[in-house]
């Protein structure tokens, strides 16, 4: 009876861990795909759709850190408490175990963040934080124990049952200065004049990080590899234990065959959003050349395209052609102001 019980315990856990590590397997590897397609572009070429954009963080609105004191534009912190258990049971035939846990619990926690800038040499974008997955630079590491009169000052002023007492204080901000790399979606603001990045309902990926693109790539790569391993792992425990050496076979070989079927339909999605991409982006230059001359003359004459691209508060253009080769023409602008 508890043989049978234990083998359903390890087929239904096996079973989690497959699904979920292959979900979260998938899910990162479209995150890495999306990272390599697209590339980084300054706060000049920001433009509405999903981009990479590196710079320096401003803040609009000065946050103070709760454990360091500092002065950021975004913080998160935590205080977590160890805790020890020791339990006793008694099995069928009478005999007694008994087993000692540890771990920690979160016993206060707090989270700011404001709109803030993120600018280069060209300009800055707006940034609204609220739902990104952040990496910020550490500004607390503490491990305390009751000694120290930070243990009350800053935490709760009580005690977890099963407390060890022993806590420790993590904080992570946003300093003004720091370079941030970010991942997101771009919108038009509410001014309808500036561009603004924030998350969009139905875009998950939504990342930002002092490390920089090299780091989330790689950390990005790992992770969807280990989560891919868990898969084949749980996979495998199931088929053990329901028919041992075939089993284990025929588990590992239908799980590697649902992520390469996983993998074909990532890699066809990324094309497609590479596709919209380009789409996109002459879309953008469109606007942009309606927004240098509004009234655009329509005549398909070469000397008239030209004209398009000058600036109207030019007063003077001057267009000629000088053939060297058959078929080969170079067109000369000539402009005065």
């Amino acid at each position: 009876m508890e043989q049978a019980e234990g083998m359903l315990w390890g087929v239904l856990g096996g079973g989690a861990m497959a699904v979920t590590g292959l979900w979260r397997s998938l899910r990162y590897l479209r995150r890495a795909r999306l990272v390599a397609d697209l590339p980084t572009v300054t706060t000049l070429g920001a433009y509405v759709g999903v981009l990479e954009l590196a710079g320096q963080v401003e803040p609009l609105q000065f946050v103070v850190g709760h454990l360091s004191g500092k002065m950021g534009a975004w913080v998160s912190w935590s205080i977590e408490e160890e805790w020890r258990r020791t339990t006793t049971s008694t099995d069928s035939k009478g005999r007694t175990r008994t087993r000692t846990s540890t771990g920690w619990t979160t016993v206060a926690s707090g989270r700011e963040e404001p709109r803030f800038l993120v600018y280069d040499t060209h300009g800055a974008v707006a940034v609204e934080p609220v739902g990104a997955e952040v990496t910020a630079t550490r500004t607390v590491s503490w491990h305390l124990t009751q000694d120290d009169a930070r243990f009350y000052d800053l935490g709760p002023p009580t005690l977890i049952s099963d407390s060890t007492g022993n806590r420790r204080f993590t904080e992570h901000m946003l300093l003004p200065g720091n370079a941030l790399w970010i991942l997101g979606h771009a919108r038009i603001d509410a001014s309808g004049s500036a561009v603004e990045i924030a998350a969009e309902p139905g875009i998950p990926d939504y990342v930002m990080s002092v490390a920089g693109e090299a780091a989330v790539r790689s950390s990005v790569m790992w992770a969807w590899i280990l989560s891919l391993f868990a898969a084949l792992l749980g996979a495998g425990l199931v088929g053990w234990l329901l028919a041992q050496e075939r089993g284990l076979v025929a588990a590992l070989l239908i799980t590697l065959g649902a992520w390469a079927m996983g993998w074909v339909l990532v890699a066809y999605n990324s094309l497609i959003g590479l596709r919209q991409r380009v789409l996109q982006a002459q879309a953008n230059i469109a606007v942009q050349l309606q927004r240098i001359r509004p009234a655009a003359p329509s005549s398909p004459i070469h000397r008239d395209r030209l004209s398009f691209l000058v600036p109207a508060n030019v007063t003077g253009v001057s267009v000629t052609k000088s053939c060297c080769r058959p078929r080969r023409c170079r067109s000369r602008v000539g402009v005065t102001r």
